[in-house]
């Protein structure tokens, strides 16, 4: 169980990810971005879940030979140049934005690409995305900008920490909770066996800070483009491999272009293109 000031904000970093705050009004978002949850010490717990987390730098790990380990030291000597490839990590469909035959995209790739810019790309590709869930739990009322807090198994990675930190160009905290979703739940039955107000014991059991990274440089170049490419390439993602679908009709290519026709490619700020491709039964969203 996350608990802390309202408005801290904290990055769960599994397999899959979330983004959560403490907050003490419920918030309601009528994009379905952010889940309003209660949490037992009579707060709430606004969030945003992620499908692709650290599964995304598993595959990028097995796909340059390297381990975990390794794949963080190429990340972290990687030249972060404004034309650096971007990736949108949608490898097996998404839940946050809900795009369930999502597929992942590496976009900007050009002759000078190297294995770091590989490395880098994964770790930004997951944590963009998260950003972006941090940022419509913000618009959907709850403030999100206290201590950014940073669990799971991904905070043990140097890299993880790092780029989190530039992204949100504040300091990110590890606690000496490395199972904090199991320490919640040992807080809740302490609280139930001692018949003890459930925030006294919260607050006796806060664990202590561990770890703290400082930012070090913005990463609002790659920020800027990964919008554009996540928006558009898994919008419409083609049909999967079992299925055997025409595109519809479209009243407005321009709207909902599809792959098949002769629609222009939409044109990234870097100047690369996004061709967007259609999957029959949905109208685009906007």
């Amino acid at each position: 169980m996350h608990r802390g000031r309202a408005g801290d904000v904290a990055y769960s970093l599994g397999t899959s990810g979330g983004v959560l705050t403490t907050a003490l009004d419920p918030v309601h978002d009528p994009t379905g971005l952010v889940n309003g949850v209660a949490d037992a010490a009579g707060g709430y717990l606004p969030l945003a879940c992620t499908l692709n987390c650290t599964k995304v730098t598993d595959l990028m790990s097995r796909l340059l030979g390297v381990d975990v380990v390794g794949l963080t030291r190429l990340a972290l000597d990687a030249s972060p140049r404004a034309d650096r490839p971007v990736l949108a990590a949608y490898l097996d469909g998404e839940r946050t934005p809900d795009l369930p035959d999502a597929t992942g995209l590496l976009a900007d790739l050009t002759g000078d690409t190297t294995r770091e810019d590989l490395a880098l790309a994964a770790f930004e590709g997951v944590l963009l995305g998260m950003r972006r869930g941090h940022l419509a739990i913000q618009a959907a009322g709850a403030p999100a900008d206290g201590t950014a807090l940073v669990l799971g198994g991904g905070a043990r990675s140097e890299a993880y920490r790092q780029i989190l930190a530039d992204l949100l160009e504040k300091p990110v905290v590890v606690r000496d909770a490395p199972e904090a979703t199991a320490r919640g739940a040992c807080l809740q039955a302490a609280a139930v066996l001692h018949a003890a107000d459930i925030t006294a014991v919260r607050d006796a059991w806060r664990p202590t800070d561990v770890l703290v990274t400082e930012p070090r440089r913005s990463r609002n170049d790659v920020w800027q483009r990964f919008p554009t490419g996540a928006n558009s390439t898994t919008r419409h993602p083609p049909p999967r491999r079992h299925r055997s679908r025409a595109c519809p009709p479209h009243s407005d290519s321009k709207d909902w272009p599809c792959a098949s026709t002769s629609t222009p490619p939409t044109a990234t700020p870097s100047g690369h293109s996004w061709r967007p491709a259609c999957s029959a039964g949905s109208p685009p969203t906007h």
